[in-house]
């Protein structure tokens, strides 16, 4: 990350997801459901960049990781950010659903 390459990058995807519980607890539902939406780009456009762009492993130059497959870890830390989306999206719903039944319900 220090150096800034792209596949490292992914990496921010974890502080966006932070924010999007933040958020989420805060009852502040679509900044929560932006951000969970951003983590889940950055984090995916950032490991799918590892397939084109090598990542130094070591102090070599010559020691390099290179994605082969993606395996059932990426796709657990990918689904984190879009669980908790799809909560919230479940919530920020349920809520305006309720606002639109109280404003029927004062103008009757």
């Amino acid at each position: 990350m220090l150096f800034i390459q792209a596949p490292a990058l992914s990496w921010l995807a974890n502080p966006l997801y932070w924010y999007s519980c933040k958020f989420f607890v805060q009852k502040k539902y679509k900044f929560s459901i932006t951000s969970a939406f951003c983590s889940i780009i950055v984090g995916f456009t950032g490991i799918i960049s590892t397939y084109w762009f090598a990542l130094f492993n070591g102090n070599s130059p010559d020691n390099q990781l290179l994605v082969i497959k993606l395996l059932p870890g990426f796709w657990l830390w990918l689904a984190a950010p879009a669980f908790v989306m799809i909560i919230i999206s479940g919530f920020a719903y349920w809520k305006y659903r309720n606002r639109l039944e109280r404003k029927s319900v004062k103008l009757r």
